[in-house]
């Protein structure tokens, strides 16, 4: 059983990853594992100031998706399903890894995403 988890969970290769602060975040780690597993990722960043620590760990995980989120912006929320809907045509996982507002991207997500992006993915939350 674990063996068919372990399949499921590799084979799902395009993945969002939201959170990231910086390299000691709990999402930078989970970030390096999923592309040191193959995963193609998509890594979101909350702000200006933000992007100056997030966009060079993007740049180490060659992530083709590095976008501003803003997880209480619709019109980010938006922007960013469809950047991954065009990218990618599906979205298979999704890890959310912010304090805040920890659920409203996986709420709002179902309802903004296009359905082709969200069909079945795994949606996780990971905080301290």
């Amino acid at each position: 059983m674990v063996e068919k988890l372990h399949e499921r969970f590799a084979s799902r290769k395009k993945r969002l990853v939201v959170g990231i602060a910086n390299d000691e975040s709990i999402a930078w780690g989970c970030a390096k594992a999923f592309h040191s597993h193959g995963a193609e990722l998509a890594v979101t960043y909350l702000n200006d100031k933000a992007k100056t620590f997030v966009q060079p760990l993007a740049e180490k995980l060659n992530a083709p998706i590095v976008l501003k989120l803003d997880v209480t912006q619709k019109s980010e929320q938006a922007t960013l399903f469809e950047v991954i809907a065009q990218k990618w045509g599906k979205l298979d996982f999704l890890l959310h890894s912010s304090l805040s507002h920890r659920r409203q991207i996986c709420r709002d997500a179902w309802w903004t995403a296009p359905a082709l992006v969200l069909r079945r993915p795994w949606i996780f939350h990971a905080t301290r």
